[in-house]
């Protein structure tokens, strides 16, 4: 996490969270794990990138998504229909 692009823009010149950098990367990488290990996230199969991720209706995040008015997983509709 320290200074690795992450294709969210420009490389950045110094660690986001300054001198608590050190402490704050285990945590996150804790925390990413954890949204994937339950199942809120999953690797897109869409894409060959290993660190593209997609969404799952595990979560609840579907019914966020559709109320600030995001279109359907095509999988999703295709399901319902």
């Amino acid at each position: 996490m320290e200074g690795k692009p992450r294709y969210l823009g420009p490389l950045p010149t110094q660690p986001e969270y300054g001198d608590g950098q050190p402490q704050m990367s285990p945590r996150m990488l804790e925390a990413w794990n954890s949204v994937v290990t339950k199942g809120y996230l999953m690797h897109n199969p869409e894409q060959s990138h290993p660190d593209l991720f997609v969404t799952t209706g595990a979560g609840g995040f579907d019914k966020v998504f559709q109320a600030r008015g995001y279109p359907q997983r095509q999988s999703d509709a295709n399901a319902s229909a």
